[in-house]
């Protein structure tokens, strides 16, 4: 090391002796050999690069290991200073290219805004190749996609929209408002069984021009414009599918939207499963166009595998990781984990049509009252993220008192009593069967959840299904005692589709599969107010009713966990509604660019 500093000090001598000879050149200034004499004998004199250079002869071993020491630190200093201020003063600036790969959890059913039914991977997908009428941004707020502008009439029955010009399919054909009327009468047509039909049942479509139309409302909803986000389908190429047949047309996997990205290749194994789905740029769409050129999703049915090959940068990104998981993920330099809120809650709920003994209010308040959630929440990592109710997200949190005594108590009021560590009632054992989806934490906080209710003589027996087969096999027929699940509100936390009496039915999602008259009159007024502060109060009192009753037990209210490999820049969004929402910004990402100096605002 030593040698190496010598040759550069002789370098950097030959050069300042090049230098001199120059400016003595510009500036006439004559060589005097006896000037040089006298001035190198001066004693006032700052040492010439020559004599620096023989320093280190009048130095002793260790005198010297210091300065070589303080030399080379010397010169790192001011190699990381010029580099922190090239960093400060300069800036990535995307430019088109590059390939972005994702791995998914499951597998493709219907992409199609219509069909698709809370299987994320559908939504994923299917977010990038349609649009609909309004988009969310980032923060959460509501924006116009095809629509450029809309009135809404002083009833607010009535909204007219304006659709944008030079909208283009990605076979080339226009979208217009027969394709809006097309996608809104498939959504209320029973037969296609959409999770939209509750929603839009009633609304009148009349078209005005081919890029004109208005929609006719009952009875005014303020959360109007949330709704109108889902995606339009081509009428040119469903119109002639008989409804029977929509769910096995090839449009399903090869679909034709107006989104920014269009179908480009799709890869299946041996036994027909789809391994690789590819989507590519849309040239010709009508927003600000992405710059990434190609999205390849990649499909695990293991999610170790999934997450060897995230480690490994096989793929950039995975759409869905456990909170332990999760934690791990920070400690990869070459990733960001990106945790944004989102309005979910994961609770315990009970389908008393299946269990006599959960019909009785004390036996859901002993179940409550026994589940100590702090020490639970510590165990797993979540002590920020307790849930109190459905609507933590707009009302203050308030927390679940832990008494087993009282849980004891309560219960032998209904009967059931410990006989030998076992809770029985004319001589039947409590048995509590909790159904869950295949998810890591999901089986973790069951295992708590066991051994708290446990110390009550209360046996558990769990059951896990697999994620694609929940909704069919369990949600849709309520074919469970006590469902261990997660629900996300909408945009404007409106709690109606989770809770009201109506959603009871197997095309909707009330799982607790409690009818509630005050809680039916209570999401329905608040559904017609346009107030935030009024909505609130609404939502206060139906919070209030769902605690009282204690129609679920809430847990968590954890955030989307996103893991982004730091090759991929852009990602923006603070606030999601479904894990889909992540590409809300998705023409803002970027994989290539270049370094740019940064300019004065």
């Amino acid at each position: 090391m030593f040698g190496i500093t010598h040759k550069i000090l002789k370098r950097l001598n030959s050069f300042f002796n090049k230098l001199k000879t120059f400016v003595f050149g510009i500036f006439k200034i004559k060589y005097d050999p006896d000037h040089k004499l006298i001035s190198n004998l001066s004693d006032k004199k700052t040492p010439s690069i020559h004599q620096l250079l023989q320093v280190s002869h009048f130095m002793k071993t260790k005198e010297k290991k210091v300065f070589y020491i303080f030399l080379i630190a010397g010169f790192l200093s001011l190699f990381f200073l010029i580099y922190r201020t090239f960093l400060a003063y300069t800036v990535h600036a995307p430019v088109d290219g590059g390939e972005y790969s994702e791995g998914l959890m499951g597998n493709i059913e219907y992409l199609n805004p219509v069909l698709n039914k809370g299987n994320d991977v559908d939504r994923d997908i299917s977010k990038l190749i349609f649009s609909g009428l309004f988009k969310i941004n980032t923060m959460g707020e509501i924006e116009n996609d095809l629509v450029s502008d809309y009135s809404i009439s002083e009833d607010k029955k009535i909204y007219t929209f304006n659709l944008k010009d030079n909208i283009y399919f990605h076979d080339g054909v226009n979208l217009t408002a027969d394709d809006i009327e097309f996608t809104l009468s498939a959504i209320q047509n029973p037969n296609f069984n959409s999770s939209l039909y509750k929603t839009f049942d009633g609304i009148i479509f009349e078209k005005i021009s081919d890029k004109s139309f208005k929609l006719v409302l009952e009875e005014p909803l303020p959360i109007f414009l949330q709704t109108l986000t889902f995606g339009i389908l081509p009428v040119h190429l469903w119109q002639n599918i008989p409804v029977e047949n929509a769910t096995l047309s090839e449009l399903n996997k090869k679909p034709i939207g107006s989104g920014p990205y269009e179908f480009f290749s799709i890869k299946k194994d041996s036994d027909g499963y789809i391994k690789q789905y590819t989507i590519s740029k849309f040239k010709n769409f009508y927003g600000d166009k992405p710059y990434i050129d190609k999205i390849t999703f990649k499909f695990y049915a293991d999610f170790e595998q999934a997450l060897k090959d995230l480690k490994a940068s096989k793929i950039l990104s995975l759409n869905y990781i456990p909170n332990e998981t999760a934690q791990k993920i920070k400690e990869l330099r070459h990733f960001n984990l990106q945790q944004v809120n989102i309005p979910r809650y994961t609770a315990l709920f009970f389908n008393s049509k299946k269990s006599e003994f959960l019909k009785d209010k004390k036996i859901r308040q002993a179940l409550l009252l026994s589940l100590n959630k702090n020490e639970i929440a510590k165990s797993v990592g979540l002590e920020d993220y307790i849930s109190y109710g459905p609507m933590d997200q707009m009302i203050e949190k308030q927390s679940d008192e832990y008494n087993i005594d009282k849980a004891r108590s309560l219960l032998g009021e209904s009967g059931w009593k410990d006989e030998n560590g076992q809770l029985k009632k004319s001589g039947n054992q409590m048995i509590l069967k909790i159904t869950i989806v295949d998810n890591p934490d999901y089986v973790k906080y069951l295992q708590l959840i066991k051994d708290e209710w446990s110390k009550l003589g209360i046996a558990v027996e769990i059951e896990t299904i697999d994620k694609q087969k929940i909704l069919q096999d369990i949600i849709q027929p309520r074919n469970y005692q006590i469902l261990l699940y997660s629900e996300v509100l909408s945009y404007d936390l409106d709690p109606y589709s989770f809770w009201h009496s109506s959603q009871i039915a197997s095309t909707g999602f009330n799982l607790s599969m409690f009818s509630d008259k005050d809680i039916d009159t209570i999401l329905e007024e608040a559904r017609k107010i346009d107030s935030y502060d009024d909505r609130k109060l609404k939502y206060e009192a139906f919070q209030k009713i769902v605690k009282d009753n204690v129609y679920a037990i809430f847990l968590f209210n954890t955030p989307y966990s996103y893991p982004l490999n730091k090759k991929v820049k852009g990602f923006e969004s603070k606030l999601v509604y479904t894990p889909s929402d992540r590409f809300w910004n998705i023409e803002d990402w970027f994989i290539k660019y270049k370094i740019v100096f940064k300019t004065k605002k």
